[in-house]
């Protein structure tokens, strides 16, 4: 079997050999056995271009098709909040001005419990008194708040669970 397969690359050559000498007795510049090989070297390298080429433009459509561009969530949440403030102008108009308060109480340096105090000046009838108006308020603030964050997950348990049952129902 090896015999036979060394016997006959070594005929394809010499034919090709053959082939050729007409053609390099005739101009002188004709093709030899390594100008054919040459050939086909360059004929399987420009066949790797082409499918490296085709497998480069495939990733880049996919890439287009499955990973947004850089301003997509930036242009999303711009036509979201411009339809919302169509609909919901005046609560747009309110939660950006609690998004301000409260983004100065953060910023606030004496802390958030210390906003909420009235100082009275020295001259003033009370003195030099302070008042803070939260302070019996701090126990019902975290009451509500526990209350709120325990109404939500019952509610979304709830819904949840509906939802299985319905789509294992159906």
């Amino acid at each position: 079997m090896k015999r036979r397969a060394v016997a006959l690359v070594a005929l394809v050559l010499v034919v090709c050999q053959l082939l050729t000498l007409g053609v390099y007795a005739a101009d002188g510049d004709g093709w030899g056995l390594w100008d054919i090989l040459d050939g086909i070297g360059d004929f399987f390298r420009d066949l790797f271009d082409v499918i490296a080429n085709a497998v480069k433009a495939l990733l880049e459509g996919l890439k287009y098709l499955f990973i947004p561009r850089a301003d997509y969530f930036t242009r999303l949440w711009q036509r979201i909040h411009g339809r919302f403030s169509e609909k919901f102008g005046f609560i747009a108009s309110l939660i950006l001005d609690l998004g301000e308060r409260f983004g100065r109480m953060k910023a606030y340096q004496g802390g958030v419990e210390q906003l909420f105090v009235l100082r009275f000046p020295a001259g003033h009838l009370l003195g030099s008194a302070s008042v803070n108006l939260l302070d019996g308020a701090f126990g019902v603030i975290e009451m509500i708040r526990g209350a709120l964050s325990g109404s939500v997950v019952v509610i979304t348990t709830l819904i949840c669970y509906k939802k299985v049952i319905g789509m294992i129902n159906s």
